[in-house]
């Protein structure tokens, strides 16, 4: 399928999701997503609805999440909106993120994530490995799941260049950005934000 973004709709939320561009369901999820055009799951939250396609997952050996990124990986997608899948369990938390991360690693067309907090506001950025500009307006941070080489230059408080990095180092925490900043990372990495990101 050819869609440029899709919303992801988890379960860790409190009303419906309205968004511009397609949705799909991530199992208990359903009850959160506007008109999705997909329900993924295990199918252990509710009843079906004959009015959305359902793919259930035959196994309970990977997560809701893993199982909808493998359905949708063939998809012509650059651009995950995630929302409902931050708070609660930190374990399914860092697992969310890992999960993401590896989806967009091994894509070729430059793809990325967001997740949205609680309040329905982007939070954290996923990228894949490579040169990526954003503005920011507050502080931030860039954490690494692997070891990589990184640099952040631009309109921040703390610029490094071609530094190696650490797996989730606190080399790039508690960064402060006014304006565009620019990060290059041999591997995928996370941007958290704690200002406002465009």
């Amino acid at each position: 399928m050819n869609h440029e973004q899709l919303a992801l709709i988890g379960p860790i939320l409190t009303q419906k999701i309205e968004t511009t561009f397609p949705q799909i369901a991530v199992d208990s999820g359903i009850q959160f997503a506007s008109d999705p055009i997909l329900w993924v799951g295990d199918g252990d939250s509710g009843p079906t609805s004959s009015l959305v396609p359902l793919v259930m997952k035959p196994t309970q050996n990977e997560t809701d999440l893993r199982f909808c990124l493998n359905n949708i990986e063939s998809w012509n997608w650059n651009r995950l909106h995630l929302f409902g899948f931050l708070g609660k369990r930190k374990d399914h938390e860092l697992a969310n993120l890992g999960e993401v991360c590896q989806a967009i690693s091994k894509r070729t067309n430059g793809s990325m994530a967001i997740f949205y907090n609680e309040s329905l506001l982007p939070e954290i950025y996923l990228y894949p490995s490579g040169t990526h500009s954003c503005l920011v307006d507050g502080v931030f941070s860039v954490l690494s799941f692997e070891n990589c080489t990184m640099s952040i230059s631009g309109e921040c408080q703390f610029t490094i260049f071609n530094q190696r990095v650490g797996i989730l180092s606190g080399l790039g925490v508690s960064n402060l950005g006014h304006g565009a900043v620019q990060i290059q990372s041999t591997s995928a990495f996370m941007m958290i934000m704690s200002g406002n990101q465009k």
